[in-house]
């Protein structure tokens, strides 16, 4: 018998901007004409729904046939408010947006965008790099400089991803900042992808009852590679922040990096006791009936070329 389908499609930054050099090459900023032409698509074909409610539908007894679409974003992008949040009033599109609470009203970078930034801002050459977790050479070449640079870019990216603490990705990147010559924040204030959101901005956007907003972690730590105390510390203080904010409680949460070595069992007993009732993972994937709310999969949109997951026809 089919059952009822949750296709739960995650976003991270919507921008109308132009990206110099390598900036926004793994496409986690969606083109706002994109954007638009897919929010398009699915209040006109698809049964959108908010992900509490696509939760609740995958859970009842009574079977359903139907496909349910939501949108969510991950992360503090100031576009989501600028660019993203006119095109879903415009079309009457619900979505919840996941915020790390560390980066709100402030001129701090992703650990992911430094890396970026410190790579972009590199001129070509052989550099030596000597942390912890990394001791290699890096060869930007004139001939393949930006083919070099998105090459070294996901090599360390795989290293923090798999097994840094914290201390040890700061270290790392300070190390490669200085290899590079290239402070972290260099002409960072430039790039409009890089700006995060404020509190004003996102309670505009919970004020609003298409949209929810839930946590996603102060400083967008792993936290399966947190002890439990700072575990905590980055559930509980998300949820009091967020919640001083919107004056709504705050029983959304979701993983950062999302993958399924970057959550455990210890990470969702201490959401389910800080009162969070759902969190999505990143693991790919579409949901089905009685799928736990605290393994959902979604299915991300544009980042390192992973397409919108339906046919438009232009």
């Amino acid at each position: 018998m089919t059952v009822a389908s949750l296709n739960i499609l995650l976003y991270h930054g919507v921008t109308s901007a132009k990206s110099a050099g390598i900036e926004n090459f793994s496409g986690k900023h969606v083109s706002a004409e994109d954007f638009k032409i897919q929010m398009r698509y699915l209040s006109n074909n698809k049964n959108v729904v908010s992900l509490r409610e696509g939760v609740w539908i995958l859970n009842q007894e009574e079977k359903d046939e139907k496909e349910y679409v939501c949108v969510t974003f991950d992360d503090t992008y100031e576009n989501i408010y600028t660019d993203a949040f006119p095109i879903l009033k415009d079309f009457n599109v619900p979505a919840t947006f996941f915020i790390s609470t560390g980066y709100i009203n402030t001129q701090k970078m992703f650990w992911t965008d430094k890396l970026e930034n410190i790579f972009n801002m590199a001129k070509p050459g052989t550099y030596f790099v000597d942390s912890e977790k990394i001791k290699r050479q890096f060869i930007l070449s004139p001939a393949s400089l930006e083919k070099d640079k998105i090459e070294s870019i996901k090599a360390v990216k795989k290293i923090i991803k798999t097994g840094c603490t914290p201390l040890q990705r700061d270290e790392l990147i300070n190390h490669l900042s200085e290899a590079f010559s290239v402070p972290e924040y260099q002409n960072s204030q430039n790039i409009s992808n890089y700006s995060n959101l404020s509190s004003k901005q996102i309670k505009e956007i919970s004020d609003n009852d298409l949209f929810d907003v839930g946590g996603h972690s102060v400083n967008h730590e792993i936290l399966s590679f947190l002890s439990e105390k700072e575990v905590k510390y980055e559930v509980e203080e998300s949820i009091r922040h967020l919640e001083g904010i919107t004056g709504k409680n705050i029983d959304l949460y979701s993983y950062p990096e999302g993958q399924r070595h970057h959550y455990n069992d210890a990470v969702i007993k201490i959401l389910k006791e800080s009162g969070i009732k759902i969190s999505p993972s990143a693991v790919h994937g579409i949901n089905t009936e009685k799928t736990s709310p605290f393994h959902l999969k979604r299915v991300m949109v544009g980042f390192e070329s992973v397409e919108f997951p339906y046919e438009i026809k232009r």
